[in-house]
């Protein structure tokens, strides 16, 4: 059984900490263009700079994939990191469309 005294809450002077979430990862201002005219069996790559970059832009560009989607449901994507010219980064291909199917 609780006390009115333990569902009180104490009011306390205590400074916020320091935001210590990573910044935003950026995409090329043309990405959503890009996305809404690529055709089935076109891709793009976006170079990064090491393995937690290329995590990170990944996530980023699911999340924009996923957002892109919801204006335009036959639309598929697919998100691969892969090595190129010795350089890391991250390829997005378009997908035939099984929306329909």
């Amino acid at each position: 059984m609780t006390t009115k005294k333990e569902n009180m809450l104490e009011l306390e002077s205590v400074p916020l900490p320091k935001d210590f979430r990573t910044k935003r990862e950026s995409l090329p201002e043309n990405i959503g263009e890009t996305l809404e005219k690529m055709e089935e069996g076109k891709s793009f790559f976006i170079f990064t700079h090491g393995k937690d970059h290329t995590e990170r832009k990944a996530a980023a560009l699911r999340a924009c994939i996923t957002r892109h989607q919801q204006n335009f449901p036959e639309h598929q994507f697919s998100v691969r990191k892969e090595r190129k010219e010795c350089k890391r980064g991250v390829r997005v291909y378009k997908m035939e469309d099984d929306y329909g199917n």
